[in-house]
This record gives structure tokens, sequence and C-alpha cells, in this order.
């Protein structure tokens, strides 16, 4: 994956099963995913992106981030109180 290019990887990271998984992403969701695993790798004080990291940016790239739906809620229950 070339949007891995200047990332720190660890061992344990493997690309052909990423891209294998990835294979129908645009290359805005395949920077978007190697990104959010970058933030996680940082968050969690580690030098390197993880094949941890990656899977759990992949998975909230394909079904929405957690946090991202709590907000979503929210703003539903807004709107719906606001109409």
């Amino acid at each position: 994956m070339v949007h891995t290019k200047n990332k720190h990887l660890a061992s344990d990271v493997d690309i052909k099963e990423m891209a294998s998984r990835t294979a129908l992403f645009s290359g805005a969701q395949l920077e978007s995913m190697v990104n959010e695993a970058a933030i996680r790798a940082i968050r969690e004080g580690k030098k390197e992106i993880s094949m941890a990291h990656l899977e759990t940016a992949f998975y909230a790239q394909i079904a929405g981030d957690e946090r991202k739906k709590t907000g979503a809620e929210k703003e539903k229950k807004m709107i719906a109180v606001h109409e």
C-alpha cells in the first residue's frame, strides 16, 4: 500500500493481507485508514503502527467508529426534538 510509505510499521504488519482486505477501497479510504491507525498508535504511546492498529482502523472504516456513532445519535435526537 502506497499510503504506508512514510509510516513506521511494526514487524507484525502484513501488507499483503491488508491489501487483500482493502481491495475495493478508494485511495482516500486507504489514506484515512492508515492515518487512523497512526493516530491510534500515537494515543497508545507507540512509535510504530501494528497490525492491530490497522485492523481496528479497517473495521472503523467499514463499520464506522464508535465515537462517531454516539455523536450521530446525539445529533439525531437534537434534530428530532427540534422538529
